[in-house]
């Protein structure tokens, strides 16, 4: 039986005036496993500017079994604000307290000392989004990551578990909002469908099915945007799906006809199963794209040259596959333009073009994400090449003189990953940590690198060079020396100095 995670996080105190409440979904990760459910934390800012984040009543289910963690505060927290975002970060140990809910018989979280805490949190507008990862490998054989809210990173509804009253997704689109003259003679359909994908730990997908009028198949279509249908010819472009986040317009759950996204994925997964009403050969495939833009207006498909797009991703070649379900990775492509991303239109339909195949064909689609790359691809310290291995994270190089982090080259295979660098020095090496993070905050890679410092040099032993014998550190004689470097010195009386050059 597969374990069922559930975090229970009540509605916390407020600490202070300046204190504000979040409310958004939250999933729990357990080894791998995870659960979701709304919650609402809330954030102090101090009144020294640091910020306070707090937990309360952290509980974890599995199966019938419930355990109490306990409350987990966070304080004293910087925060750096940057173009209209505010990042908070926080790594250190913390002790869990026990809870005040009085139907949780006992609590972990004081038994268990002091636990390791890793952090990330942004505030951007009314949002928050908080990333963090409780060490506990060492008391429960557990990692436990805790993703609140959004943050601009994921796509809504992702897993097609909550759909509205017009039969379509929630924060998703069919014909049944579609605008345009012929809107009302769509009989593409969208609905829910309690076929789900292998190894999902949700109830339902979306079911896209299309229809016919007057003889002319109208494509099952889904969309994060809008649909238009403008036209009784299949191939005009009035019919589309578009985006355009200067519209107010909502849906009647209150969603907009767009959605954010302030990221750069490197690749969108989508779990697809597809089958023919009437196997056709020559029109067999369904497709789905995803476009990045600026958030001005965009369609697809496009109806002319637009320079507004961040990056795409497409896939026009899915295949029935005997009808069983497949896990499709399709990769962005970016285009050159500095345009920064802020919404993303995805748009699924049945055929790959417009009006063909048959009246019944079936599409369903399961947990889309954004997938963000985070691996090292290359570092160099002082120009000297890491040899980079999979799995591996502690390194050593031989480099001379002093490190700076502009010595410090790195880069990843993550189109938006940042990096970031640590240099800590010791008597007898210096350790350079440089750390990979994916875009979307959840995920790193770790390169830790130890460059011995063997010949530590005493301050007595920092002399001019200024002999008839003078020999490099591997012992070749030398005429000229550098500064900064390290010698052997053979003086006339038959002495020998290890040295370094002023």
């Amino acid at each position: 039986m597969k374990r069922i995670i559930t975090l229970l996080v009540s509605v916390i105190t407020t600490l202070s005036a300046l204190a504000t409440d979040y409310t958004d979904q939250l999933e729990v990760i357990v080894n791998g496993e995870s659960a979701t459910q709304n919650a609402t934390i809330s954030v102090t800012k101090q009144d020294d500017g640091k910020y306070t984040l707090s937990l309360k009543n952290f509980v974890l289910q599995s199966d019938d079994q419930t355990m109490g963690i306990g409350n987990i505060t966070l304080t004293d927290i910087e925060g750096v604000e940057k173009d209209g975002v505010t990042t908070i970060k926080i790594n250190k140990s913390i002790n869990i307290t026990e809870g005040d809910d009085t139907s949780v018989g006992m609590w972990m979280g004081p038994m268990l000392g002091a636990v390791p805490i890793n952090t990330i949190a942004e505030l951007r507008g009314d949002k928050l989004y908080v990333v963090i990862d409780i060490d506990m490998m060492s008391s429960l054989q557990q990692i436990i990551k805790v993703v609140f809210g959004n943050g601009g990173y994921q796509l809504p509804n992702s897993g097609f578990e909550r759909f509205q009253s017009t039969g379509e997704p929630v924060a998703w689109h069919g014909f049944n909002t579609a605008t345009g003259a012929f809107a009302g003679w769509a009989r593409g359909k969208v609905s829910q469908s309690d076929v789900v994908r292998p190894g999902s730990n949700g109830k339902s997908s979306a079911l896209v099915k299309s229809g016919d009028v007057f003889g002319i198949v109208n494509n099952g279509t889904i969309t994060t945007g809008r649909l238009n249908a403008d036209s009784m010819s299949a191939k005009d472009k009035s019919n589309h799906a578009s985006l355009d986040m200067s519209v107010t317009e909502t849906d009647k759950n209150g969603d907009p006809f767009y959605t954010v996204l302030n990221a750069r994925p490197d690749s969108i997964v989508v779990w697809v199963k597809f089958k023919q009403a009437k196997p056709n050969s020559d029109y067999p495939n369904a497709t789905i794209s995803a476009i990045i833009t600026d958030g001005t207006y965009y369609q697809d498909p496009e109806d002319k040259t637009y320079t507004n797009k961040v990056a795409e991703a497409r896939n026009e070649e899915i295949a029935t596959e005997g009808g069983n379900w497949q896990r499709l990775a399709i990769p962005f492509v970016y285009f050159r333009n500095m345009a920064e991303p802020k919404a993303i239109l995805v748009t699924a339909s049945t055929n790959a073009e417009p009006g063909k195949g048959s009246s019944g064909d079936e599409m369903y689609l399961d947990d889309i994400s954004l997938i963000y790359n985070h691996a090292l691809y290359s570092l160099t310290i002082k120009g000297q090449k890491v040899e980079l291995q999979e799995g591996v994270t502690e390194y050593t190089l031989n480099v001379d003189g002093d490190i700076s982090e502009d010595d410090i080259v790195a880069t990843s295979n993550g189109m938006g990953s940042t990096i970031e660098k640590k240099i800590e020095k010791e008597d007898s090496k210096t350790v350079v940590t440089v750390v990979a993070l994916s875009n979307d905050l959840k995920s790193s890679t770790t390169a830790k690198v130890t460059i011995p410092q063997t010949n530590a040099i005493h301050p007595s032993m920092v002399v001019p060079v200024a002999a008839d014998e003078v020999y490099s550190i591997d012992g070749k004689r030398v005429k000229e020396t550098q500064a900064g470097r390290i010698y052997i010195k053979k003086g006339k009386n038959g002495t020998v100095k290890k040295v370094i050059r002023r």
